[in-house]
């Protein structure tokens, strides 16, 4: 219990929605809900737990700040959403 609480501080620290709202990595794109293919700030919040927190990780993801999330920006915070599980499973594999 006491790991997961640390890793779920640390993915919010480094800004990861995923593991800090408890959204899967690849599901942004179900939170399209008008089927425009972009995420808009709303629809962003509306598809997460905590949406203090997702408002922190929409703004620092939507990099052009145009208020949408498109493809690019989401393939970008997918990317950091795998490392950092990269980084977390390899420091919590046992060593022998």
């Amino acid at each position: 219990m006491i790991k997961t609480k640390s890793a779920l501080a640390l993915c919010s620290a480094l800004g990861l929605s995923a593991c800090a709202t408890g959204a899967k990595p690849h599901s942004h794109m179900k939170l399209d809900t008008n089927g425009d293919g972009l995420i808009s700030e709303a629809e962003f919040i509306a598809g997460h737990k905590d949406p203090d927190h997702a408002k922190k990780i929409f703004d620092a993801a939507d990099t052009n700040k145009d208020g949408q999330l498109d493809r690019k920006e989401l393939s970008a915070l997918r990317a950091k959403q795998d490392a950092w599980r990269r980084q977390h499973q390899a420091a919590a594999a046992p060593t022998h």
